[in-house]
């Protein structure tokens, strides 16, 4: 059995489209407001084009925990 973290980040582009990024194994103490900064550098980088869209703001985080077990 093994568990995986994800954070994961969503945002909305300038078409008003959503994009999800999820980042694995992120640190235990994450909280909204370091994952907002996250996504204003981020958007602030502009290195990522989404169908011909930039990215344009935060719109949730959240933490996602995963159980993956084997099957006999």
């Amino acid at each position: 059995m093994s568990i995986i973290n994800e954070l994961e980040l969503l945002m909305k582009t300038t078409e008003g489209k959503r994009k999800l990024f999820n980042i694995l194994g992120p640190k235990a103490d994450v909280t909204r407001a370091i994952a907002q900064k996250a996504v204003a550098d981020i958007i602030a980088a502009n290195i990522f084009s989404i169908g011909g869209a930039d990215l344009k703001s935060f719109e949730d985080a959240r933490k996602r925990t995963t159980t993956l077990e084997k099957l006999n």
